[in-house]
């Protein structure tokens, strides 16, 4: 996995575990207030067992590169020995299942079902594609349980918290990108733009990116794309088009 990604991952395990520490604490003042009002005291509190769902794309070369189990699965190791070591995660026990989704929507959403009713995680990390995500973020509001997303999930619409009240994304997302970009335009006081973009198959998000620069650009009367093209990401095609 590049090291931006395995960062990125690790810092998404990071977030989470910072959620379930408060979790933790909640869980451990409730069991104290038990023990508090029974007459059968116990000196210990019990660990707080969670089970983590991870759904993972690992059908391609491409996919496997960017979000495989190979290449993100170490980071879990590295996010919890870390959480442990700043005692974090002191009286809390972890299980981890996992799934291959594979940037499928049909698949994304089968499989969240199945890991919320028949493997009865806790939360679920994943799914890294943003086409995936956009389904399965639907599940885990439907059942009201924790989604957390990382990887090329960029769609502005996984950050509308009145459709998605569950997820936590930890990505940007493609408008504030989009709106970054007219704030250079505004700069250099432009006009007339090109904008040339590249399907991306496996991270899936130039088209998400494509929508959210067109609707924030077409309303301005000082800015206009008077050309607009989208290259397929392979060197012979791209170079006819660009010769085109």
């Amino acid at each position: 996995m590049p090291n931006k990604f395995k960062y990125f991952l690790l810092n998404l395990i990071n977030l989470f575990l910072i959620q379930i520490n408060l979790i933790k604490c909640q869980n451990q003042t409730d069991q104290l207030n038990n023990q508090t009002n029974s007459s059968t005291n116990s000196p210990n509190i019990l660990p707080l067992q969670l089970k983590i769902g991870l759904l993972f794309a690992n059908s391609t070369q491409a996919l496997r590169l960017l979000f495989g189990f190979a290449q993100s699965a170490p980071a879990i190791n590295l996010a919890i020995k870390r959480a442990r070591n700043e005692s974090l995660i002191d009286n809390i026990n972890f299980t981890f299942t996992w799934l291959n989704c594979n940037c499928d929507t049909s698949l994304a959403a089968g499989y969240t079902n199945k890991l919320f009713l028949d493997e009865n995680v806790d939360a679920i990390i994943g799914p890294p594609c943003v086409t995936a995500a956009l389904v399965a973020g639907y599940d885990a509001s439907f059942y009201n349980f924790p989604m957390f997303l990382w990887g090329a999930t960029v769609a502005a619409d996984l950050f509308d918290q009145n459709v998605y009240p569950t997820v936590t994304n930890i990505n940007s997302n493609t408008k504030m990108l989009a709106m970054a970009v007219q704030s250079v335009i505004w700069e250099f006081q432009w006009k007339e733009i090109s904008l040339i973009y590249i399907q991306d198959d496996a991270r899936r998000a130039c088209g998400y990116f494509q929508k959210d620069f067109e609707d924030i650009i077409n309303p301005s009367s000082n800015i206009t794309i008077v050309f607009k093209m989208e290259i397929y990401p392979k060197w012979k095609v791209l170079r006819m088009q660009l010769k085109n």
